[in-house]
């Protein structure tokens, strides 16, 4: 789960929780994923957030551990599912082809028919499997039950990928890893934080990309906000990034234009890489990232 933003602990009820989902005052905003070796845009991470009506926009900090202590976070979970996925429809109809990734609670991992729940709602939106990618955060393996596994595997084997989040925070047991069926392995943004200036922290981010290629995982590298954080991911074999340096989260109705954007960006730069190939040029072209909100006249990272 990828959110760069601060807020702090609002005075929110299981009450407020219960109301906000009855009145569905959730809202999604989508950040775009790049493919660190030809540039495109290939995904995006749904990200929630509590659309309040006294204490305004909430970030998933505020309300998501107090939804995990009750029963709310079942429902939470529910739209955050047809929210996200209706809306990879509503791409989908307009020639986006794109992978999204939508963050599931370790809690919901004890529930024994989310498999079926989630293949029922990308069949009635007709989101192929393959094109649904969900998160799990690191830390349910501390629980690490038989149910979360058995959940894990019958969603594998549905077609859905899936995705080791917040790997390095400490809870991950690298040698279980070969026995569970993720697809993807996200760094946790702590780490691509420090690895710029900690020789141990580059040397594990190395381990966890080897070991992710290994077992035949997709590596990205999360909370990209420098270009240099950008450089070493890349250079360190990262398949996709994410993070401010590239895009904030917006809302689903922006992501094309942005997406038209990006690729008027990419077609500048290819023309002027036209010598080097069919492709970008990945060393040429990072050193431009930072201009990019200079070329447009409306900010890429809107």
């Amino acid at each position: 789960m990828i959110d760069n933003g601060h807020t702090p602990e609002p005075l929110i009820s299981d009450a407020d929780l219960a109301t906000g989902i009855r009145e569905n005052q959730f809202v999604m905003h989508y950040q775009p994923k790049i493919d660190t070796r030809t540039l495109e845009f290939v995904s995006v991470e749904a990200l929630v957030r509590w659309n309040h009506p006294v204490l305004g926009v909430l970030m998933p900090d505020a309300f998501i551990p107090l939804a995990e202590q009750g029963k709310h976070i079942h429902g939470i979970t529910d739209i955050v599912l047809e929210t996200a996925l209706r809306q990879s429809a509503q791409w989908r109809e307009l020639g986006l082809d794109l992978r999204m990734s939508i963050n599931i609670s370790g809690a919901s991992l004890e529930v024994p028919d989310l498999p079926e729940r989630i293949h029922d709602v990308s069949s009635v939106f007709n989101v192929p499997a393959d094109k649904i990618v969900l998160e799990v955060t690191e830390t349910w393996q501390s629980r690490d039950t038989k149910t979360a596994l058995d959940i894990l595997n019958a969603l594998s084997a549905k077609g859905f990928g899936l995705a080791l989040d917040d790997v390095g925070t400490g809870h991950s047991n690298f040698a279980k890893l070969q026995s569970m069926p993720y697809s993807e392995m996200k760094l946790d943004k702590s780490h691509i934080h420090s690895a710029t200036i900690d020789e141990d922290t580059r040397h594990f981010i190395a381990m966890c990309v080897e070991l992710g290629h290994e077992m035949g995982m997709y590596v990205v590298a999360e909370g990209i906000e420098k270009q240099e954080q950008w450089e070493m991911m890349s250079a360190m074999g990262c398949d996709e990034a994410q993070g401010f340096f590239i895009a904030r989260p917006m809302p689903g109705d922006q992501i094309p234009g942005w997406l038209k954007r990006w690729n008027t960006y990419l077609g500048l730069a290819e023309d002027h890489q036209r010598a080097s190939g069919p492709h970008v040029n990945l060393d040429e072209m990072t050193g431009t990232f930072h201009r990019l909100n200079s070329i447009f006249p409306t900010k890429l990272d809107i």
